[in-house]
């Protein structure tokens, strides 16, 4: 990937997760697949940092897993679904002139959370829109 597509990953990264989720996020792009216990030692963070921050990736599909040759699972930045985090806007905009609110609302869940279930968004998008009644009322 070029170097300003990864800058724009570190950014977006920084942005939304914080400085120690760009920091793992970077060294992912950088280095390539990698295991947790190299994460670990190269970048001088806990375990239990490292672990919350890549299922935070992996839930929101900007980290993807597999077993290497030996058995341990190792960890890769996917660079598309990063940058694609720029485009949110956009869709929260056409989905709120195309469908309205509530669908606006729907789908800043869904981004905001990443993969979660649909229940859920459901749920909170009701409460979101009660309480706005009830604000407006």
């Amino acid at each position: 990937m070029s170097n300003s597509a990864d800058k724009v990953c570190q950014l977006l990264l920084r942005e939304q997760f914080g400085v120690v989720a760009e920091k793992i996020g970077c060294y992912l792009l950088r280095k390539g697949p990698c295991p947790l216990r190299g994460l670990v030692a190269e970048l001088g963070l806990k375990l239990d940092k490292v672990k919350k921050i890549l299922c935070i990736f992996i839930q929101h599909n900007l980290v993807m897993y597999e077993k290497n040759k030996r058995g341990f699972l190792e960890y890769r930045m996917a660079v598309e679904p990063t940058l694609w985090r720029c485009r949110f806007p956009k869709y929260i905009y056409c989905a709120k002139t195309l469908y309205g609110d509530a669908a606006e609302l729907l789908v800043e869940e869904i981004l905001h959370h990443g993969q979660v279930l649909m229940n859920d968004v459901v749920q909170r998008v009701t409460d979101r829109l009660n309480e706005a009644l009830r604000e407006s009322g």
